[in-house]
């Protein structure tokens, strides 16, 4: 008789699996429970909603970049992105255009943006991290220069804020556009066929060719959604502070891509969903609520950001390891 007999072992191997996949969602559930004890009005709908609110641009980009990333492709010019339209939407504005006129142009550079790296990739053959490690430093470059290197301030209590500060009801409406766009991106992955098609090209981008899949439209595409939801993230976030400033942009876009590492989907491509991403979101919007709670230093939140990154990449390779080994 043997232990698999008992079915013990069996028994052991497939929670210990369940462990790894689900691993950060036991984490997000860990960090509420401490979140919950050390600030007993965490999980009070109004606390949750500003948390999300308050993270609203960082959990926008990381839609966008969930789509690159199981593509098989990277994006690091969404820094540069975000700071080239939150100026351009500041200073259009300030120069007398319509909010939404300025918002349509701010949205339009980062369409052109995400369409710049996906060709330089695509056509030029380009490796992504340094296509848009390139294409960021020339964006922000960009936009410091039209900028004046200064901040364009826009007086508050203005049209121009609306979309940052503005309700519906008693719902914020970045909150709103936060699980809008989610449910969107979710769809898109889950139930299209360009879904599809970007999970082959991410798992195999030569197989995915020879059974006839256009795969550099594939990318592009990919790397354009990014684009727009960088500048819609930017528009976001310079409609709620006042100001279209590129120095903002660094931050937000290491958040955001910190977030789909830690949701799970991996960096190899191929692999992920947009509820791990939500996941992720959850996660970083925790801790910065923690941060926040706990008045902990700038250099603290983010030696602790840089290693939770770190532990989230060594997880990943673990549960790799763990599938195939299972396999």
């Amino acid at each position: 008789m043997t232990t698999t007999a008992t079915g013990t072992p069996g028994t052991a191997k497939r929670i210990t699996q369940l462990a790894l996949r689900y691993g950060m969602v036991i984490l997000l559930v860990v960090l509420i429970v401490a979140a919950q004890i050390s600030y007993p009005s965490f999980l009070s709908p109004t606390n949750l909603q500003n948390t999300i609110t308050q993270n609203a641009s960082m959990a926008i980009i990381a839609i966008g970049m969930t789509l690159v990333i199981i593509g098989g492709g990277f994006d690091l010019s969404v820094a540069g992105t975000f700071g080239m339209s939150s100026v351009a939407y500041a200073m259009l504005y300030m120069a007398g255009l319509p909010v939404f006129a300025a918002m349509l142009i701010a949205l339009a550079i980062g369409l052109l943006a995400g369409l710049f790296n996906g060709l330089v990739i695509t056509k030029l053959q380009v490796n992504a991290l340094i296509a848009t490690l390139a294409s960021s430093s020339i964006f922000l470059g960009t936009a410091a220069l039209v900028s004046g290197m200064k901040p364009i301030i826009v007086p508050s209590g203005q049209q121009f804020n609306l979309l940052g500060v503005g309700r519906l009801g008693p719902v914020s409406i970045p909150f709103i556009l936060v699980i809008v766009l989610f449910v969107l991106g979710g769809i898109l992955l889950a139930k299209s066929t360009y879904g599809r098609q970007l999970y082959a090209v991410g798992g195999n981008r030569e197989a995915a060719r020879l059974t006839g899949l256009a795969v550099n439209r594939i990318t592009i595409i990919s790397y354009v959604i990014t684009g727009f939801l960088a500048a819609f993230a930017a528009v976001i976030l310079a409609s709620k502070l006042s100001v279209g400033d590129s120095s903002q942009a660094t931050s937000v876009a290491l958040d955001a891509i910190t977030a789909v590492v830690l949701g799970g989907t991996s960096l190899y491509g191929g692999t992920g969903a947009m509820w791990r991403t939500a996941i992720g979101v959850g996660i970083l919007a925790t801790l910065n609520n923690l941060f926040s709670s706990l008045a902990l230093p700038s250099p603290a939140q983010d030696l602790i950001k840089g290693a939770v990154l770190i532990a989230a990449v060594a997880f990943e390779v673990v549960v790799r390891r763990s599938t195939t080994h299972a396999s």
